[in-house]
């Protein structure tokens, strides 16, 4: 049985898992932005003159640092990881040089900064958020263009023989590809750049031809939410996208209320409710449901920066971005939200207040400050139940599916440490699954050691004709997660990793 997944038999069937593998690849970058973040919009005044007083007016500079080295570049790193994952799930056929990852990373970072360049002058806004979507296509379209360039005969010219150092010879096979290949990724880019296509003023005038038949943020406040969620499921920053192409459909004051324009505030404080997507009721539920395993750990990570509305950690860690899973709940739940404000503005239930409230402002003190009364907090504990319920059979179907995969993953493991492999192939010394769990179980087998976890079950010994000659002593592991763990996949365990003598002591 294989304990990993087998090379795709086309580079194209890889897509989704590589995407998948490159956001939970870049979750370091994505959990320093997050932190970065928060100091940045750090809601209270109170808390910002503490952090001035201890670490000087500079701090809100470093943090800002922090956020543009980390999604910053966002978009760039998305390309290369997503390269360099796919590259990995390449083909492997028989007789045939292999597609190095590290020389399909380098070749999409260049096609990457190409393409970048051909819309302007490189920034670092070029290179982030607003740019992940085309990371993604740069990413995958790299190694899937490279591989037949790299095979054909007249550009492998540069290569050395066979009998050099490995990496000369991969380096000087992939020359001449890498370079005809970023050469008609700037053609391209280039092109493109220069097609005749604006949509600059649609969106003012289907505002204005909506505005003459009907109150019409019935339908632009939706509408609003649903786009900023379809960008969001791609990878693209769907609140840059609003406020640059929308921007005339918005509007900071409720006062008078303006039927033609969609309410910032409204959106802000009580659709995205913990983030884009309403996360914080994913969070609710996930909380609910997750008993253990890596999506309780993530729910746990997450709620510090969701209770400040960054869910960065749901978005690439989960991840909502590109999930199927989660591709219904995702983009409902925020348009279901956009009802009952709408409702208790044009009832008269609720006033919006001429304030201005940071996004970052935790919810319930945020529907306080926008309300100035407990309608705005009634309003967000209704939605933040709306978005639980609507969550939390997504969350249950995916967390069975996870436990599952687990279960399977500990049976491959198993058959592996079980397995007779010569000392220098012990599966702890593996980078794979396969390593990661047979080591975690070896961590978990120590801290057992002296604990009820460690048990000695005795089994009669006898003759053939029934009589009791002696007993056979063996060893019982009851993991916290897996439950009994075979006698043979402990022992094994304990004899590569070094803990036989502890375990007969």
């Amino acid at each position: 049985m294989p304990v990993d997944p087998p090379p795709c038999t086309k580079l194209t069937t890889g897509w989704a898992e590589a995407i998948r593998d490159a956001f939970v690849v870049l979750l370091p970058l994505t959990l320093f932005g997050v932190l970065g973040t928060v100091i940045v919009q750090f809601p209270f005044p109170a808390g910002r003159s503490w952090l001035d007083r201890s670490f000087g007016p500079g701090w809100s500079v470093a943090a800002e640092d922090v956020v543009q080295s980390t999604w910053g570049v966002l978009g760039l790193a998305l390309a290369i990881t997503v390269a360099a994952m796919l590259a990995q799930r390449a083909p492997r056929p028989l007789g045939r040089e292999p597609l190095p990852a590290i020389w399909v990373a380098i070749s999409a970072l260049v096609n990457f900064m190409l393409c970048m360049s051909a819309a302007g002058p490189l920034t670092a806004q070029a290179l982030g958020p607003s740019s992940m979507l085309a990371g993604i296509a740069v990413g995958l379209a790299t190694p899937t263009l490279l591989r037949p360039m790299a095979e054909w005969g007249p550009l492998c010219r540069l290569a050395v023989g066979y009998d050099s150092n490995p990496v000369f010879h991969h380096a000087t096979r992939l020359t001449l590809p890498v370079v005809l290949l970023g050469t008609g990724f700037k053609g391209v880019a280039e092109l493109a750049a220069r097609l005749p296509v604006s949509v600059a003023g649609w969106p003012e005038l289907l505002q204005r031809w909506l505005g003459e038949r009907l109150d019409a943020d019935w339908l632009l406040t939706p509408a609003l939410a649903l786009l900023n969620q379809v960008l969001w499921l791609f990878g693209v920053q769907g609140g840059k996208v609003v406020q640059t192409h929308f921007a005339s459909w918005l509007t900071e004051s409720a006062t008078p209320l303006a039927h033609e324009h969609v309410l910032r505030p409204l959106l802000t404080g009580f659709v995205h409710l913990g983030g884009s997507g309403a996360t914080l009721g994913l969070l609710i539920a996930m909380s609910l449901v997750a008993r253990e395993g890596q999506n309780r750990r993530l729910a746990q990570l997450s709620w510090l920066p969701a209770l400040f509305n960054v869910n960065e950690l749901l978005l690439f860690g989960l991840p909502l971005v590109l999930n199927p899973r989660f591709v219904l709940p995702f983009l409902l739940v925020p348009v279901l939200l956009t009802l009952p404000p709408l409702v208790a503005l044009h009832a008269g239930w609720m006033t919006l207040l001429p304030v201005y409230v940071p996004w970052t402002t935790p919810v319930l003190l945020s529907g306080w400050l926008l309300t100035g009364s407990w309608a705005g907090v009634a309003l967000q504990l209704f939605g933040l139940l709306v978005s639980t319920l609507v969550y939390l059979p997504f969350v249950r179907r995916n967390e069975a599916e996870c436990r599952q995969q687990r279960v399977a993953d500990f049976h491959d493991a198993s058959a592996v440490i079980v397995a007779e492999l010569p000392r220098a192939d012990t599966p702890l010394r593996r980078s794979d699954h396969v390593g990661v769990i047979a080591r975690g179980l070896l961590h978990d087998l120590e801290r057992s050691i002296g604990t009820a976890a460690l048990s000695l079950a005795y089994q009669p010994q006898q003759v053939l004709d029934g009589r009791p000659i002696g007993v056979e002593a063996l060893l019982r592991w009851t993991h916290p997660g897996y439950g009994p763990v075979r006698t043979d996949v402990a022992i094994a365990l304990a004899e590569q990793g070094g803990l036989i003598g502890r375990l007969g002591a």
